[in-house]
């Protein structure tokens, strides 16, 4: 679901740029134009802290205000448009080899999915992501779709009790987490344990997900209800403006081979 990964290259005769990516994107950027109207902060500040831009350009990288991809994008705002240097700079990133962070240690996490369920482990955790990949017209957390869901699940768990027996831990961060249909898939302790992320910072895609439909078009609706809110909360606390709040939570596994019967 990431943003500028998926515009394609630029080539002699490029395809069209896919137009659901140009709508994220404007999302994102006229977030960051006006919450720097609302704060008063710097728009560059604004993109760095209330987009996933940042995580988009760079590849997933902590964020960094020194990391040099981010410092030439930041540079290149001087002298270009911000819309067209944005999809400039992202098809040049898109394919560029990312180098490793000073000091960096080679990555030992395992990620692995089963549908529209992803887990990644690492050490005695294991986090779970949603993404919405079923094929079906009427959305991956309708009711005639959750026994898929809940298969998932189940495969997931029973590879974990399978091969990362040591994994101990289960942790979810995602505006998913406040919608009933996926709490639905969790077990009761884990779903009662989650809490509202108390963060003004917006640079994962935890929580632009909600903005997604399942065609992967732009909620129009919730977009306006979003810019709507963003001019009534208070400056210093932004994230009251999103329609749906980002929520976490953690707990056993050993409630999830409860839950899905995994011996």
């Amino acid at each position: 679901m990431e943003l500028l990964k998926q515009i394609p290259d630029q080539a002699p005769t490029p395809e069209p740029i896919d137009e659901k990516m140009l709508a994220r994107l404007d999302l994102y950027l006229d977030f960051a134009k006006a919450a720097s109207a609302k704060t008063g902060r710097k728009l560059e500040d604004c993109l760095f802290d209330y987009t996933p831009i940042f995580r988009t350009l760079t590849h997933g990288q902590e964020p960094d205000k020194e990391n040099p991809i981010w410092k030439t994008y930041i540079a290149g705002l001087e002298s270009n448009p911000l819309r067209e240097w944005t999809i400039k700079y992202g098809l040049e990133q898109k394919n560029k080899p990312q180098p490793k962070p000073l000091g960096a240690q080679e990555s030992k996490d395992i990620s692995f999915s089963a549908g529209c369920v992803t887990a990644d482990i690492e050490g005695n955790m294991v986090q779970l992501h949603f993404e919405n990949k079923d094929p079906s017209e009427s959305g991956p957390l309708s009711k005639e779709r959750i026994p898929f869901r809940r298969e998932e699940m189940r495969q997931i768990f029973s590879r974990i009790r399978k091969d990362y027996s040591g994994v101990q831990i289960v942790i979810s961060g995602s505006w998913l987490l406040s919608i009933p249909a996926c709490r639905r898939l969790l077990p009761a302790p884990f779903v009662d344990a989650a809490q509202v992320v108390d963060t003004n910072k917006f640079r994962g895609l935890g929580i632009w997900g909600q903005f997604i439909d399942k065609n992967g078009k732009i909620k129009q609706d919730l977009k306006n209800e979003l810019f709507r809110k963003l001019k009534e909360v208070d400056s210093s606390n932004l994230r009251e403006a999103f329609p749906v709040q980002m929520m976490e939570t953690q707990g056993p596994i050993s409630d999830f081979y409860k839950e899905y019967g995994i011996e």
